[in-house]
């Protein structure tokens, strides 16, 4: 079982491929491998910057705060093999396979499987513009395409699919990673949650919202709960039918 998730980059690209190919240290990277450009991380940032900036007429990294639209410089997609299924060596295989079959043979790309969860992960660094200045559009025919091919690899290779992934559409870029990393504090919300709603003295609303504030958060109650840490100044709260399914 493959699913595929993906994110705009429109700043930071070379934070994008540190990430990718574990520069960072925070991920055990076992695999990687550049389509049209080097497999480091810095290297393929020159050679992609060179191509973004011919065909886009404007930087690849952002060195100031943007006038007017900022454009997308890079996209960004996870596949998540389930379990065992594959070896890293053939989640490296199948995402390249993908990477041809959605993007051709003409665009810059940076592919790393990460082995340090449960479940093999392939991350997918992609310039935006081709090396003929095509640009990638981000909508959801695009999308639609890129998880048909990783089914399509997937049944060839008899194994299983989701056919229609739930996906928590208010999940930020930044939220995402944060959650990779275990430092977000929404998904530490959501373990709390969890945790408090199968407490047997817990059986209405107003018994959550207790528990909540004994746990060190703030809790404003309207058509939803807006939740927040304390001490976190004038941090925003979240509505918690935005944390994902099931909140």
């Amino acid at each position: 079982m493959a699913v595929l998730i993906h994110f705009s980059i429109k700043s930071s690209p070379l934070a994008l491929l540190k990430y990718v190919t574990g520069e960072t240290k925070e991920h055990k990277v076992e695999i990687v491998t550049g389509i049209n450009c080097s497999d480091d991380p810095e290297s393929a940032y020159i050679e992609m910057g060179l191509c973004y900036e011919h065909y886009a007429g404007e930087k690849f990294h952002r060195t100031a705060k943007p006038v007017g639209k900022e454009h997308i410089k890079m996209h960004h997609y996870v596949i998540s093999f389930e379990g065992d299924e594959v070896t890293p060596q053939e989640a490296q295989r199948i995402a390249e396979q993908w990477a041809y079959d959605t993007f051709g043979n003409n665009r810059q790309i940076l592919i790393a499987v990460h082995t340090d969860t449960d479940n093999i992960h392939v991350h997918i660094a992609v310039n935006a513009f081709s090396m003929d200045g095509k640009r990638w559009l981000d909508n959801k025919s695009t999308l639609k395409k890129c998880r048909e091919n990783i089914n399509k690899l997937c049944k060839a290779k008899h194994l299983s699919i989701i056919e229609h992934p739930k996906w928590n559409a208010n999940q930020t870029y930044t939220e995402w990673l944060a959650r990779q990393n275990g430092t977000s504090w929404k998904q530490k919300l959501c373990d709390d949650i969890d945790r408090i709603v199968l407490m047997e003295n817990v059986k209405t609303i107003d018994h959550l919202v207790m528990q909540l504030c004994n746990c060190g958060y703030l809790v404003r109650k309207g058509k939803y709960l807006c939740v927040k840490p304390e001490n976190s100044g004038k941090r925003q709260g979240v509505r918690t039918l935005k944390l994902g399914d099931g909140y």
